[in-house]
């Protein structure tokens, strides 16, 4: 078994509910990711990403965060998808 060690800070920020300091190009990494998102998924995305980061989160890890919300959210409904087919088999 691993046994990770973290500092008393470190210990502090996995544990705080503050708010995340992201560069500007980090943020625009996030909205960017969450425009192309329905807008009744968004806030379900953004918070799926708040919570998988520390307070001053590396690039990689603002990347790693934005993949694991996307995965979480249940895949887009295409019209296609939800076409009927008439008795003969076409749309």
């Amino acid at each position: 078994m691993i046994r990770l060690t973290l500092t008393r800070k470190q210990q502090r920020a996995l544990q705080s509910d503050g708010p995340l300091s992201l560069s500007d190009q980090q943020l625009e990494l996030v909205m960017v990711a969450a425009r192309t998102l329905p807008v009744e998924q968004r806030h379900q995305f953004l918070r799926e990403v708040a919570s998988g980061l520390v307070r001053s989160p590396t690039d990689d890890a603002v990347v790693a965060a934005v993949d694991v919300a996307r995965r979480a959210l249940p895949p887009p409904v295409f019209l296609c998808d939800s076409a009927t087919v008439n008795k003969e088999g076409k749309q």
